[in-house]
């Protein structure tokens, strides 16, 4: 047997491998042109035979690419409470992509089709979550990770009252009523250094029905500047309560968000130095 008829034979044996090609999977997309004809067709003739068209009556101009232009908004009823949305039965228009990627890939609500709002229209506007607005979840989040600092005065006698609270919130573009804000029961009288930078917590009543502590601290203010010598950083340090028995409710309110993160650097930095 000469190598001719090897190669042969053996080409015979491989060549419907080599022809194979996996299934190809032929999917249908929504893309749409609008179109029109460079050069309009001429009209045939009754009965006549159609024509071999030149190639200019194949050339066409883009009138519209419906693919860029801007979808409209769908209609959505959420079958649960979202937080920052609204709750069951709550009827929200939204873009495709979000709606589609948030609401109805996880199964929070569900297409407005007729069908669907007769099934939730029993709970449409009737309140079925624990909170008293979409918004008070994210809003106690906010607050319980805010640190916020009461400017008191070193040079005068004072007693901790509810305006100088509701005014440091203001400092901070927080607002709210000042009968919104309570204080612990027991009165912080200054002014003494010591309490600079120390902690004290009040408690901030949302929508007169949810209740949030938040973490306070004392920061001194006076007329002489030798009297008071800032620390820069003190925010980035953990402070320790104005009274003892302020630690227990301190101790259940999140650090704020500027000391958290330097915490978890200096977690990561260790780690780090371990390794090596």
């Amino acid at each position: 047997m000469n190598f001719a008829s090897v190669f042969n034979n053996l080409t015979k044996s491989i060549s419907p491998l080599l022809n194979k090609t996996p299934g190809v999977v032929i999917q249908q997309t929504r893309n749409t042109f609008v179109l029109k004809r460079q050069y309009k067709l001429p009209l045939l003739e009754k009965g006549a035979k159609i024509k071999n068209w030149k190639n200019r009556y194949f050339i066409y101009q883009l009138v519209e690419n419906r693919n860029n232009r801007k979808r409209e908004q769908i209609d959505v009823i959420l079958k649960t409470f979202v937080e920052g949305m609204g709750v069951r039965g709550d009827k929200l228009s939204l873009s495709p992509y979000y709606a589609y990627k948030h609401l109805l890939l996880p199964g929070l609500a569900a297409y407005a089709t007729p069908e669907n709002i007769k099934k939730f229209e029993e709970d449409i506007g009737v309140p079925q979550q624990a909170y008293s607005s979409p918004f008070v979840p994210q809003t106690m989040r906010l607050l319980g990770e805010f640190l916020l600092q009461v400017n008191m005065s070193a040079d005068n006698p004072w007693t901790l009252a509810t305006e100088h609270v509701w005014s440091a919130f203001r400092e901070n573009k927080i607002h709210m009523s000042r009968d919104s804000v309570t204080l612990p029961e027991r009165p912080i009288n200054g002014p003494n250094l010591e309490m600079e930078n120390k902690e004290f917590y009040v408690t901030v009543m949302i929508n007169q029905r949810e209740k949030v502590n938040v973490r306070c601290r004392i920061r001194y203010r006076s007329n002489d500047p030798n009297k008071l010598m800032p620390d820069p950083d003190a925010l980035l340090k953990i402070s320790e309560p104005i009274y003892p028995e302020f630690k227990a409710v301190l101790d259940t309110i999140p650090v704020h968000s500027q000391l958290k993160q330097k915490l978890q650097q200096d977690s990561s930095t260790l780690s780090t130095h371990k390794r090596k």
